[in-house]
């Protein structure tokens, strides 16, 4: 017979196995980004400097925006429309794109995961 698991060990073992799923699905979306901006044949560099300025020039200079991006509340379909919107011209096809895709499949908890 098993002796039973304390509390705050069940707890941390629950923490740690949800970061470690953060992780995975984090690194299957920027597997995914790199893949499509290899296939543009678009710069890495470029891509990178543009993801880094997202998270430092956004998400960081804008703690209610980021709560927004994170919200449950609010849809997919209505964070994938707001960042149309925002970003249409100020980023790249394939980040813009890359960014929809996260709001889409509501990811968009994690952008700094996959970062």
């Amino acid at each position: 017979m098993s002796k039973p698991i304390p509390e705050q060990d069940a707890l941390f073992a629950a923490d740690l196995a949800a970061d470690v799923t953060v992780e995975k699905i984090a690194e299957v979306y920027a597997e995914a980004f790199l893949k499509a901006v290899d296939a543009k044949n678009e710069s890495m560099d470029d891509a990178v400097a543009e993801f880094d300025s997202f998270i430092t020039d956004v998400l960081d200079a804008n703690e209610k925006f980021e709560a927004v991006l994170k919200s449950a509340i609010i849809g997919a379909d209505a964070k994938s429309g707001m960042i149309e919107r925002i970003f249409q011209g100020n980023a790249s096809p394939t980040f813009l794109s890359f960014l929809k895709v996260l709001a889409r499949h509501s990811r968009l908890d994690i952008v700094r995961a996959v970062h």
